[in-house]
């Protein structure tokens, strides 16, 4: 769960606790076999009532200086919808539908995320369909909430990372398996006719804005 990292302050030696997020995860955790913010939080609640004063975070996933790219294999995951707590996402928080569904889902696969293996496949098929059903009940009640205008101030505000970050995993999706140092260089251009055609409508591009938000 961590790793005590060592740095050199003032002729001091320090010790301070690193975390990787998807392995954060407790006994009664309620997620499909991977940490996520919520138990990142609470882990953070538990340093500091320990009196731990920094904590260092590692990256979702391993990545080096010169290869953390939009494009690069190693940073593929790294907003990765793995680490989303779903049960605080606000349309499934909000949703008896959905809560129960997710209580039932949870239930029926507590075997399957007990202990401290990762369960990743389980993860990626499950937290992205209650995300999905979540993003519909987004585009079905955003307009009678803040949320639509609070999303729309989020896209705006990250657009110059958010819609290339958006439109390749949209890409990555559409030409797995091949490896993005196999794809035409054209895709890399957000503007060119072939990358216009292959993503046709954006709606894949603000489905994953959605995630991020």
């Amino acid at each position: 769960m961590a790793i005590s990292a060592r740095t050199a302050v003032a002729s001091e030696r320090v010790f301070m606790p690193l975390l990787s997020i998807p392995q954060l995860r407790s006994h009664n955790a309620r997620d499909f076999g991977c940490g996520n913010l919520a138990a990142f939080r609470e882990t953070v609640r538990i340093a500091a009532g320990s009196g731990i004063r920094a904590l260092c975070v590692a990256p979702v996933n391993e990545t080096e200086p010169d290869l953390a790219s939009l494009f690069s294999r190693s940073s593929n995951n790294a907003l990765s919808t793995r680490i989303v707590a779903l049960q605080e996402v606000p349309e499934i928080e909000g949703s008896p539908r959905l809560k129960t569904m997710l209580d039932g889902v949870l239930s029926a696969h507590k075997k399957e995320t007990t202990g401290l293996k990762m369960n990743i496949p389980l993860v990626e098929k499950e937290n992205n369909r209650f995300l999905m059903e979540a993003y519909e009940l987004f585009l079905e009640n955003s307009g009678r909430s803040g949320r639509k205008r609070q999303a729309a101030d989020f896209s705006k505000e990250q657009d110059w990372w958010l819609k290339p970050y958006s439109a390749f995993n949209t890409l990555k999706r559409l030409l797995h398996p091949a490896q993005p140092e196999t794809w035409d260089p054209a895709y890399f251009d957000l503007s060119s006719d072939g990358t216009k055609r292959l993503l046709g409508s954006e709606e894949a591009i603000y489905l994953r804005g959605f995630y991020e938000f």
